[in-house]
Protein backbone atom coordinates (compact mmCIF):
# COMPACT_ATOMS: atom_id res chain seq x y z
CA UNK A 1 0.00 0.00 0.00
CA UNK A 2 2.98 2.56 -0.39
CA UNK A 3 2.25 3.51 -3.40
CA UNK A 4 -1.62 4.05 -2.43
CA UNK A 5 -0.45 6.32 0.62
CA UNK A 6 2.05 8.09 -1.41
CA UNK A 7 -0.24 8.78 -4.30
CA UNK A 8 -2.95 10.23 -1.28
CA UNK A 9 -0.95 12.48 0.36
CA UNK A 10 0.65 13.86 -3.04
CA UNK A 11 -3.14 15.19 -3.80
CA UNK A 12 -3.77 16.11 -0.44
CA UNK A 13 -0.84 18.58 -1.46
CA UNK A 14 -2.69 19.93 -3.92
CA UNK A 15 -6.13 20.31 -2.58
CA UNK A 16 -8.22 17.64 -4.20
CA UNK A 17 -9.35 15.12 -3.11
CA UNK A 18 -10.94 12.34 -5.87
CA UNK A 19 -11.96 9.07 -4.87
CA UNK A 20 -8.66 7.10 -4.61
CA UNK A 21 -8.78 2.92 -3.68
CA UNK A 22 -5.84 0.57 -3.20
CA UNK A 23 -6.19 -3.03 -3.56
CA UNK A 24 -3.85 -5.87 -2.91
CA UNK A 25 -4.37 -8.98 -5.77
CA UNK A 26 -2.07 -11.88 -6.75
CA UNK A 27 -1.41 -13.01 -3.28
CA UNK A 28 0.02 -16.54 -2.95
CA UNK A 29 0.48 -16.36 -6.67
CA UNK A 30 -3.67 -16.67 -7.07
CA UNK A 31 -4.62 -15.38 -10.74
CA UNK A 32 -6.25 -11.89 -11.58
CA UNK A 33 -9.50 -13.18 -12.89
CA UNK A 34 -12.02 -11.28 -14.86
CA UNK A 35 -14.47 -11.83 -11.94
CA UNK A 36 -12.05 -10.04 -9.60
CA UNK A 37 -11.40 -6.98 -11.61
CA UNK A 38 -15.62 -7.03 -11.56
CA UNK A 39 -15.49 -6.78 -8.32
CA UNK A 40 -13.31 -3.77 -8.14
CA UNK A 41 -15.18 -2.04 -10.36
CA UNK A 42 -18.37 -2.68 -8.36
CA UNK A 43 -16.69 -1.84 -5.51
CA UNK A 44 -16.16 1.61 -7.00
CA UNK A 45 -19.18 2.17 -8.24
CA UNK A 46 -20.93 1.26 -4.60
CA UNK A 47 -22.11 4.22 -3.10
CA UNK A 48 -19.76 3.69 0.09
CA UNK A 49 -16.40 2.43 -1.87
CA UNK A 50 -13.63 0.87 0.20
CA UNK A 51 -10.67 2.67 -0.12
CA UNK A 52 -8.31 0.01 1.15
CA UNK A 53 -9.00 -4.31 0.49
CA UNK A 54 -7.81 -7.30 -0.73
CA UNK A 55 -9.05 -9.15 -3.72
CA UNK A 56 -8.72 -12.97 -4.64
CA UNK A 57 -8.16 -14.08 -1.08
CA UNK A 58 -10.29 -14.13 2.38
CA UNK A 59 -8.52 -11.45 4.71
CA UNK A 60 -10.07 -13.36 8.13
CA UNK A 61 -7.75 -10.41 10.15
CA UNK A 62 -8.91 -7.43 8.27
CA UNK A 63 -12.11 -8.36 7.28
CA UNK A 64 -11.00 -6.44 4.14
CA UNK A 65 -11.67 -8.64 1.28
CA UNK A 66 -13.75 -8.07 -2.04
CA UNK A 67 -16.34 -10.24 -2.47
CA UNK A 68 -16.18 -11.25 -6.31
CA UNK A 69 -18.96 -13.70 -8.41
CA UNK A 70 -18.45 -16.68 -10.41
CA UNK A 71 -16.05 -17.09 -13.13
CA UNK A 72 -16.48 -14.66 -16.01
CA UNK A 73 -15.53 -15.96 -19.51
CA UNK A 74 -13.95 -13.82 -21.61
CA UNK A 75 -12.59 -16.31 -24.63
CA UNK A 76 -14.66 -15.89 -27.95
CA UNK A 77 -16.65 -19.29 -28.58
CA UNK A 78 -14.93 -19.90 -31.86
CA UNK A 79 -11.84 -20.17 -29.61
CA UNK A 80 -10.59 -24.24 -28.62
CA UNK A 81 -8.21 -24.65 -26.08
CA UNK A 82 -6.41 -27.72 -25.13
CA UNK A 83 -4.37 -28.74 -21.86
CA UNK A 84 -1.41 -30.87 -21.91
CA UNK A 85 0.02 -32.18 -18.84
CA UNK A 86 3.85 -33.43 -18.80
CA UNK A 87 6.88 -33.70 -16.90
CA UNK A 88 9.52 -31.07 -17.90
CA UNK A 89 11.79 -33.69 -18.93
CA UNK A 90 9.85 -35.94 -21.13
CA UNK A 91 9.89 -33.86 -24.73
CA UNK A 92 6.25 -32.46 -24.25
CA UNK A 93 7.80 -28.90 -24.59
CA UNK A 94 9.86 -29.24 -27.82
CA UNK A 95 6.87 -31.39 -29.20
CA UNK A 96 4.33 -28.54 -28.23
CA UNK A 97 6.34 -25.86 -29.43
CA UNK A 98 6.85 -27.58 -32.73
CA UNK A 99 2.71 -28.38 -32.71
CA UNK A 100 1.94 -24.41 -32.43
CA UNK A 101 4.16 -23.47 -34.63
CA UNK A 102 3.16 -25.96 -37.29
CA UNK A 103 -0.64 -25.20 -36.88
CA UNK A 104 0.11 -21.33 -37.04
CA UNK A 105 2.41 -21.44 -40.29
CA UNK A 106 0.16 -24.01 -42.14
CA UNK A 107 -3.50 -22.73 -41.23
CA UNK A 108 -5.75 -19.58 -40.66
CA UNK A 109 -5.46 -20.50 -37.28
CA UNK A 110 -3.75 -18.08 -34.78
CA UNK A 111 -1.92 -20.25 -32.32
CA UNK A 112 -0.46 -19.24 -28.71
CA UNK A 113 1.29 -21.39 -26.22
CA UNK A 114 1.63 -20.91 -22.47
CA UNK A 115 3.81 -23.23 -20.16
CA UNK A 116 3.89 -23.49 -16.58
CA UNK A 117 5.97 -25.32 -14.78
CA UNK A 118 5.96 -26.08 -11.02
CA UNK A 119 8.30 -25.77 -8.22
CA UNK A 120 10.14 -28.70 -8.36
CA UNK A 121 10.43 -28.07 -12.82
CA UNK A 122 9.07 -31.84 -13.25
CA UNK A 123 5.34 -31.12 -13.90
CA UNK A 124 4.29 -29.01 -16.51
CA UNK A 125 0.89 -27.86 -17.82
CA UNK A 126 0.74 -26.28 -21.38
CA UNK A 127 -2.28 -24.50 -22.23
CA UNK A 128 -2.51 -23.82 -26.35
CA UNK A 129 -5.25 -21.38 -27.40
CA UNK A 130 -6.81 -21.27 -31.00
CA UNK A 131 -8.56 -18.91 -32.55
CA UNK A 132 -9.68 -17.62 -36.18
Amino acid sequence: MPLYLDVNIAMSDTGRQPLITGATYGLASKEFTPAMVKAVFDNLNAPQPRTQYVVGIEDDVMHSSLEYGAPISTTPQTTKQCLFWGLGSDGTVGANKTAIKVIGLNTDLKAQGHFVFDSHKVRMAIDIVLSA
